[in-house]
């Protein structure tokens, strides 16, 4: 199950902001009262310091309004807030999400009321361990907490009274708010990861952001309005996620959203969220202070920020969250709020029957955005932009709307005129080379950045914010070494000729990263998604500095200079459109570049061509004149001496016909010539490539250890060359998870696989469908280690993956398979259709009727049928998918193995054991072919004749069959891998059948002993635990044991009754004959 590869990310760009004159400076909030202070004060504590905070609240007015509410808290009413405006964090109290990271002094206990039970450091709330304390109010305690399987940080919020709780509507309130947060998978939204409940009280895990409130961001210092307009333009993408999972918040307010110190933005406290639509009665409240509480205790919003129609008592919808969106963002730009009030009720007056106040003179705000507030704090929702989607965009639009304006009247504010060849004139002033990010700058500058920036965000994607990022930092580093290797190439001391080669060279890197910009400034839905892998396949700067690199280029006749430094520039257009994903549009280009190649005539530009248009042809999975490609690329490059071509063109090969050819023997063949070209380079990023390659290679032809070697080297190349937590080394830490699999070292592979998903979560951020993808192999890993968190785990795949690409997505087919996969897996066969058909139905509708993943998907439908004990229906799908491969790929291919031999468990079930015969040695035949004799993956085969000598009562054969199964399994993969268990339990069988029980009973005390060393398979072990203890009853040998043994087989078949009913029936008979434990 590899995922797509993956690319390394550079920094993010960032843009300097100055605090202009004009702006007003904010007051400085000095020595606020912390968590514990607040909570002293609360409880009436008597301490030295009780005096000066006391005095504090009489000169500061929100810190008299925590204090108020926290000693209102105490007596049952409202949970609070407990800092404020803290420079490095924020602590977040029950009341709000539990997503600020701890400051120095987070992990301080609050001093405990009477009564409290907080947990101290240390104890445990379900499976996660307490490191900290983040927060307190009157009804509970965030804490911070490690999760010791993902080993990560997150935050707690615990109730500290269940029944309390209830009877004032909290666990409500946090069932409400874990449902909804459940719902929403997307960057600018807080992430739940858990709910539970603790000795009798609820508890919710959540993200741990490392950051501050947006209260505390604006507080640390005067910002400008284009940094507000930035964070608020993430907020509103958040809310905007919610709005489209028909999700209102209904208290949105700067206390009540993020700001990471990774620069992203979350919208918290979805405790009052509530189905668009649904209204909530409102009894008698308490209006004082800064929060409306009902009389039940249930927060129904903050006066200050709540809409007309919220005052009103009215059901609350998108536009609701609008306004309450616009008074932050109005308060957050002007330092005061639209709508004054000194009670609740003249508050309400103010926004039923006023507008909002005219904003100070002192404050210089573009007018597009003054206009942009006042229109979201229309009285009538109507009136009010239409969703907060059109929100996120004016904000966006209008953060770049005046470096728009200055872009040199030559571009005119249109794509880039990259059809032309950019030529590179050696710049000159004074007798000193100039700096070469002039030439890089005239393509990627502020106003191609927002650009492209607005592209991404307005496909309306949850990963477009974080995928841009990625993006940009990767295109900023490129520019920078190519600005670097420009002035290298001016300063240095060299011939003419060799000048001229290298800046040939770097005008074809400039065309091809002009071009990709171009490109990404028009990007759609898909683009986003593969950007932050493509635009890591631009092609290398360094290469322009190597002697080596350049020497083909140094044979140019004069006479054809100018057309091949066209071509080449052409070229990398080519090269740009495939780093985009359209690779036929690539492909297109590539031929033409070929044909004026071969005019010329110039072999090494041919070459290069014929690289480029065998890799358009392996994406597009014409995989024969990919190889053929391929092969007259390596032909051609060595005639015209060019051994960076040849070198690009064998690492290709070589993985290509080892993985996607299943042909490793040759791939394996093909490796001694690549790796002596690729030596004579010495290129670390083709010699890691082909170590990828060849390791898949070994893995595929079973052998395992070679594989484990050149994954090994694979990833620590890329490590060394990259980082640890580079893209491209999750990428080939998939083919290790491939390895471990194949092993049977399920959680070996679970281990490699979370930290796969690790490197991507971060790198690409949450919402990511390369994330998505990630989670599955952890899904799938977790199913074969026997975790019941497997299917949790599938799900929150299928919901990141929907999220990102729509309920019609071959990715979506993809997850919705795998699920169907592990439910029947699971024994919930009649799920597992539901999913398998829908999948199936996808991928015919996409992908086309003949394609290789629609024949994947109707064998594990014929799976499912089987295991439901519809034979007809099984063999009519295998039939299908057996017919499909062989008219795709011949009778012959690989892939034909698997198709026959499932069409042949289908025919032994009905009875057809002349017919299974014939596909099972059709099938050992072509994998012996293929994979060789002694391959472990052949031996599948061999069991399955096995079980056919057994059924003809043959079982002297079928011992033979399992033998040889046995031997080459114990060769390959040792003694105690689970494949071998399923082998003993047949040739026990046979053993039984030949009336030789001793050896049986050994046979089988070496199964039992493997299923559980290997922990997996549960149902399995349980079958060989019955069939042990009848052998050992018929001996009369430990009956006590053999009682045991099937009340523990009997236990395990207990889980599932409906699906495992014959062998509780079963067991139940033998104990009527044999005795309980």
């Amino acid at each position: 199950m590899p995922l797509d590869g993956g690319v390394a990310i550079g920094r993010t760009k960032k843009y300097g902001s100055v605090v202009r004159p004009e702006l007003r400076m904010r007051p400085v909030q000095v020595a606020c009262l912390d968590e514990s202070a607040v909570a002293a004060i609360a409880a009436g504590e008597a301490t030295q310091q009780r005096a000066g905070w006391l005095a504090h609240t009489e000169s500061c007015e929100r810190c008299r309004q925590t204090v108020v509410a926290a000693v209102r808290a105490g007596r049952g009413t409202e949970d609070t807030v407990l800092a404020h405006g803290s420079n490095d964090a924020t602590a977040l109290a029950a009341g709000s999400d539990a997503t600020a990271a701890a400051s120095p002094n987070a992990r301080r206990r609050p001093t405990r009321e009477p009564g409290d039970e907080r947990l101290d450091i240390g104890d445990q709330i379900g499976r996660y361990q307490i490191t900290g304390v983040l927060g307190a109010g009157g009804m509970g305690v965030v804490y911070e907490a490690r999760d010791p399987e993902l080993d990560r940080l997150l935050a707690i919020k615990l109730l500290r009274d269940g029944a309390r709780a209830a009877e004032h509507g909290l666990t409500a309130r946090l069932v409400r708010e874990a449902k909804a947060l459940a719902q929403l998978a997307h960057p600018n939204v807080v992430a739940i990861h858990d709910v539970g409940e603790h000795a009798g009280r609820p508890f919710l895990a959540m993200e741990l952001v490392r950051g501050a409130t947006l209260r505390g961001w604006l507080e640390e210092r005067a910002r400008t309005w284009r940094e507000i307009a930035g964070v608020f333009e993430q907020a509103a993408r958040g809310l905007a996620a919610a709005h489209d999972a028909n999700l209102i918040h209904r208290d949105f307010k700067p206390d009540n959203v993020m700001v990471g110190t990774d620069g992203r933005v979350r919208v918290t406290d979805f405790g009052l969220v509530r189905p668009a639509g649904v209204a909530e009665a409102v009894p008698a409240s308490t209006r004082d202070g800064d929060a409306l509480v009902t009389q039940t205790g249930a927060l129904l919003g903050t006066p200050a920020y709540m809409s007309p129609e919220q005052h009103r008592g009215e059901p609350g919808d998108a536009k609701t969250d609008q306004f309450n969106f616009m008074v932050s963002l109005y308060e957050a730009i002007y330092a005061t709020r639209p709508f004054q009030g000194k009670t609740w009720e003249a508050l309400a007056t103010a926004v039923l029957e006023t507008d909002p106040a005219p904003p100070p003179r002192s404050t210089r705000v573009p007018r597009w955005l003054r206009r942009l507030i006042e229109r979201g704090l229309a009285r009538e929702p109507a009136r009010r932009h239409s969703d907060m989607t059109e929100v996120a965009n004016a904000l966006a639009r209008g953060l770049v709307r005046r470096r728009l304006t200055a872009i040199v009247a030559g571009i005119g504010g249109a794509a880039l005129a990259t059809s032309a060849v950019l030529a590179i004139v050696v710049a000159t002033e004074g007798g000193e080379c100039r700096d070469g990010s002039e030439q890089i700058a005239k393509f990627w500058n502020t106003p191609q950045t927002d650009r492209v920036r607005i592209a991404f965000l307005t496909t309306g994607k949850p990963f477009a914010l974080d995928a841009f990022r990625s993006v940009a930092g990767v295109l900023d580093d490129y520019g920078a070494k190519w600005s670097t290797a420009y002035r290298d190439a001016c300063e240095a001391a060299q011939s003419p000729e060799l000048l001229d080669l290298r800046m040939s060279c770097l005008a074809s890197r400039r065309v091809e990263m002009a071009d990709f910009v171009t490109l990404l400034a028009a990007a759609d839905a898909e683009l986003v998604s593969r950007a932050p892998a493509s635009v890591m396949q631009l092609s290398s700067v360094e290469d322009c500095a190597s002697v080596a690199a350049l020497g083909a280029r140094a044979k140019i006749p004069t006479a054809i200079r100018d057309r091949v430094d066209a071509a080449e520039q052409k070229l990398a257009r080519a090269r740009a459109t495939n780093h985009a994903g359209a690779y036929r549009d690539a492909l297109a280009i590539a031929q033409d570049v070929l044909k004026e190649a071969r005019a010329l005539p110039y072999r090494p530009l041919e070459a290069e061509a014929l690289v480029v248009i065998a890799s358009d042809h392996e994406r597009l999975g014409e995989l024969a004149e990919a190889e053929h490609g391929y092969l007259e690329a390596i032909r051609v490059a060595e005639a015209g001496g060019h051994d960076e071509a040849k070198a690009e063109a064998w690492a290709a090969l070589v993985s290509m016909v080892g993985e996607n050819l299943a042909r490793p023997k040759d791939a394996l063949e093909l490796e001694k010539q690549a790796r002596a070209v690729i030596d004579r380079v010495n290129k670390d990023r083709l010699r890691a490539e082909l170590d990828e390659g060849v390791a898949r290679a070994h893995q595929r032809a079973g052998n395992y250890a070679e594989a484990r070697k050149y994954h090994d080297s694979a990833i620590a190349t890329f490590e060394r060359i990259g980082s640890t937590d580079d893209l491209q080394v999750a990428a080939s830490l998939d083919g290790l998870v491939g390895l471990h699999m194949a092993k049977g070292e399920y959680k070996e592979a679970l281990a490699v696989a979370q930290r796969g998903l690790a490197i991507r979560s971060t790198k690409l951020g949450p919402a990511h469908p390369t994330v998505a993808k990630a989670i599955q192999n952890v899904a799938l890993t977790q199913a074969l280690t026997g975790d019941p968190a497997a299917l949790k785990t599938i799900n929150d795949a299928i919901a990141r993956t929907t999220a990102a690409h729509g309920p019609r997505h071959v990715e979506t087919a993809l997850v919705r398979t795998n699920y169907g996969s592990m439910l029947e897996r699971a024994g919930r066969w009649d799920e597992a259709v539901v999913e398998l058909e829908a999948g199936l139905s996808l991928r015919r509708e996409l992908l086309g009727a003949k394609h290789a993943d629609v024949a994947t998907s109707l064998m594990l439908l014929g799976n499912t049928y089987k295991a439901q004990g519809k034979l007809d229906l099984a063999e009519r799908v295998y039939r299908e998918c057996l017919a499909m491969r062989e008219e795709v790929l011949g009778k012959n291919h690989p892939d034909i193995e698997l198709a026959a031999g499932n069409l042949g468990t289908a025919l032994a079930s009905k009875g057809d054991l002349d017919g299974a015969e014939q596909l099972y040695r059709r099938a050992l035949a072509i994998g012996e072919a293929t994979r060789g004799v002694d391959h472990p993956g052949v031996n599948i085969h061999l069991t399955n004749l096995a079980r056919l000598a057994t059924s003809r009562g043959k079982p002297a054969d079928a011992v033979a069959l399992y033998r040889r199964a046995i031997a080459s399994d114990e060769k390959h993969l040792g003694k105690d891998h689970p494949a071998i268990a399923y082998h003993l339990t047949g040739l026990a069988s046979a053993y039984i059948d030949l009336e030789k029980i001793e050896d049986a009973v050994a046979i089988l005390e070496r199964s039992v002993a493997i299923w559980e060393k290997s922990g997996i398979e549960p149902y399995r072990l349980a079958e060989d635990r019955i069939l042990l203890a009848e052998g050992l009853a018929f001996l009369k040998r430990d009956i006590k044991r053999a009682r045991e043994l099937a009340e523990l087989s009997r236990a395990a078949f207990a889980k599932d009754p409906e699906v495992h009913r014959e062998w509780l029936r079963y067991i139940d008979e033998w104990q009527r004959t044999n005795g309980r434990k």
